[in-house]
């Protein structure tokens, strides 16, 4: 228990609103209030898409087995249905998940919503 209690005290102030700073051009971040950041970074950037391509494998599977190896085999077509069943629920998990993440890190302030700013091309004006 002593150990959870120390682990969030050490966490609270990583995750609170602690300002952020990247390095330009790094996407490297310097302060505390990184830690949300980096894991915001890691959730959208690596892990959701790691798992739908994961679930669009086992889906591609579940069909290969239904309709190809189960076309006259009932068994493997209704191992190949609980694939594409369980398939479709993990995707539905995943995206919930994704969308949990994404929503509380919008009420937090913790994503840059703002405008970027975009180079611009000098103009030359002409007399």
């Amino acid at each position: 228990m002593k150990k959870i209690i120390a682990l969030v005290a050490g966490l609270v102030p990583a995750v609170t609103f602690a300002q952020s700073q990247t390095l330009p051009g790094t996407g490297l971040v310097t302060a505390a209030g990184g830690y949300a950041t980096l894991f915001l970074n890691f959730v959208n950037g690596v892990l959701v898409p790691v798992l739908f391509a994961l679930i669009f494998v086992m889906f591609a599977f579940g069909v290969y087995k239904t309709w190809i190896l189960g076309a006259k085999d009932a068994s493997m077509k209704s191992e190949g249905g609980k694939i594409i069943l369980n398939s479709v629920i993990g995707a539905v998990i995943i995206l919930s998940f994704w969308g949990l993440v994404n929503f509380v890190s919008g009420a937090l302030g913790l994503t840059d919503t703002g405008v970027q700013n975009v180079p611009k091309v000098p103009t030359i004006q002409v007399r």
